[in-house]
């Protein structure tokens, strides 16, 4: 047998034998309980807290666990797995943004937002690569999701952006919201150029990283947006529980090669070689 020590940081949440969180101490993993906001909450609280990040294992007590994907039934043996070390680790890219005053981070997405206005918002995008700043569009909308790989499958999944793995460390995705043109598309660049938005409202809009708002922006203010130096790593068992997990979600149909009895059609002409 093995002795493992356990910490809670939830009120309310009783585990017997559990000891309250000491930040002090880094701790092994962190296990999140709940859905993908539970976990987004949790990077953003902690990710202050430690110079290197514990790999996140989350269990999905939501609804879609994209981020959080192991089921609660199979919660036990996935932690006989983790105590065995039988488990991988991948690290999620995260997103800087800076404004003037405040450096903001994001797992999933940073999003400009018309927040209270019933009317749409103008955003001055901008990328800057090796030191030259080259204009982008003048975006009329409801806002806009730049997105890593990881956040793919979130707000800007909704808003008609592309999916991605997760995996794919070295992209930003633009995602307009509700955009006022028929010809706009998201937009997918490579992580080493820095994004810039700049609003050209008169009256706030507000900025939000991973479903938290962090700040308002006036006329005129701006923010860049860049790959973060540091990663959040990810513990997993199984490569196939990302695509399992899109096929259950978005009602994917079809099965995997190795359980499928593959046959060929009968209206098909068979292969003489």
């Amino acid at each position: 047998e093995r002795k493992v020590d356990v910490s809670i940081d939830q009120l309310g949440l009783q585990i017997e034998g559990a000891i309250p969180l000491n930040l002090k101490n880094t701790p092994s993993y962190i296990i999140p309980i709940g859905g993908d906001g539970t976990l987004l909450y949790y990077v953003q609280k902690y990710f202050p807290q430690f110079k290197k990040m514990p790999p996140f294992i989350g269990v999905n007590f939501g609804q879609l666990g994209f981020l959080t994907q192991i089921n609660p039934e199979s919660f036990s043996d996935s932690l006989s797995q983790l105590l065995k070390g039988d488990y991988f680790i991948e690290e999620r890219s995260l997103l800087k943004i800076t404004d003037p005053s405040s450096e903001y981070i994001a797992l999933n997405d940073a999003v400009i937002h018309r927040g209270e206005r019933f009317n749409s918002i103008v955003i001055d995008i901008s990328i800057k690569k090796n030191k030259e700043t080259i204009p982008i569009n003048i975006l009329k909308s409801d806002g806009i999701i730049i997105s890593t790989a990881n956040g793919s499958t979130a707000y800007s999944l909704s808003a008609g952006g592309p999916i991605i793995t997760p995996n794919i460390k070295s992209v930003h995705l633009l995602t307009a919201i509700c955009p006022q043109t028929l010809n706009n598309r998201s937009v997918i660049l490579d992580a080493n150029s820095d994004i810039i938005l700049s609003s050209r409202n008169h009256g706030e809009i507000d900025l939000i990283c991973d479903g938290i708002i962090k700040t308002r922006l006036g006329y005129n203010d701006a923010i860049t947006i860049s790959q973060h130096a540091r990663s959040i790593p990810f513990i997993g068992f199984n490569h196939e529980t990302y695509w399992k997990t899109l096929r259950q979600n978005l009602n994917w149909k079809g099965q995997s090669t190795k359980t499928s009895n593959i046959q060929n059609h009968p209206s098909e002409p068979q292969s003489s070689l």
